[in-house]
C-alpha cells in the first residue's frame, strides 16, 4: 500500500516535471536563437 502510493506520488512528480521542460522547452523554441550560447 505504501510503495503504491509511492508510485504514484513520483509518477505526479515526473509528469509535473516533464510538464515544466515542456514549457521551457516551447520558450526555448519561440526565442530567436541567441548567437552568444551555443549548446554543446
Amino acid at each position: 500500500m505504501a510503495k503504491n502510493s509511492f508510485l504514484l506520488r513520483s509518477r505526479q512528480e515526473y509528469v509535473d516535471s516533464h510538464r515544466m521542460l515542456l514549457a521551457i522547452d516551447v520558450q526555448i523554441q519561440s526565442l530567436p536563437p541567441p548567437r552568444t550560447f551555443s549548446p554543446r
